[in-house]
């Protein structure tokens, strides 16, 4: 995410920023997101959640592609393709 961030947004906003600002911002930004992700775990983890596969699967019977498909789709195609190319 880190990595992500520097290299997509950071570096292109501020083309002039040196290595070791870029590294600050990525240490800042694991941080955050270690955090943040840290946080909703806790959440999660203090209400009771039974099945947290079984509440992704619900919400994404209420949307119209499920990503769930678009992930295996992308998969299979992929595979397909690393197959073609060993032949």
């Amino acid at each position: 995410m880190a990595a992500c961030w520097v290299t997509d947004f950071h570096r292109r906003l501020k083309p002039g920023s040196s290595e070791a600002a870029n590294l600050r911002l990525a240490r800042g930004v694991t941080l955050l997101v270690g955090i943040a992700v840290t946080s909703i775990a806790c959440l999660l983890a203090s209400i009771n959640v039974v099945s947290l596969w079984d509440g992704f699967i619900s919400v994404e019977y209420c949307k119209g592609e499920k990503a769930a498909d678009v992930i295996a789709r992308v998969g299979l195609e992929q595979l397909k393709e690393d197959w073609a190319a060993a032949r």
